[in-house]
């Protein structure tokens, strides 16, 4: 199975949902002791990362996103 084809206006949110997996995979990882991170560390970065970009990103979807898909169908 090959990559999956995007509008390019969707790259941005795309890219977004890439790294907030990369960062719950983290947190699955360090909580079972996988990774051997600073759960506490590890828990402020998630922190910062959800105030400066997936808190960004959901307003998107909501303003943009949501509409649009309302608007369809």
């Amino acid at each position: 199975m090959g990559a999956m084809k995007r509008d390019p206006r969707l790259h941005g949110l795309s890219s977004d949902h890439h790294h907030a997996l990369h960062l719950a995979r983290r947190a699955v990882e360090t909580a079972r002791g996988a990774r051997g991170e600073d759960p506490v560390a590890l828990r402020r970065e998630a922190r910062a990362i959800f105030t400066e970009e997936l808190a960004p990103h959901f307003a998107v979807e909501e303003r943009i996103l949501f509409p649009a898909l309302a608007a369809a169908g």
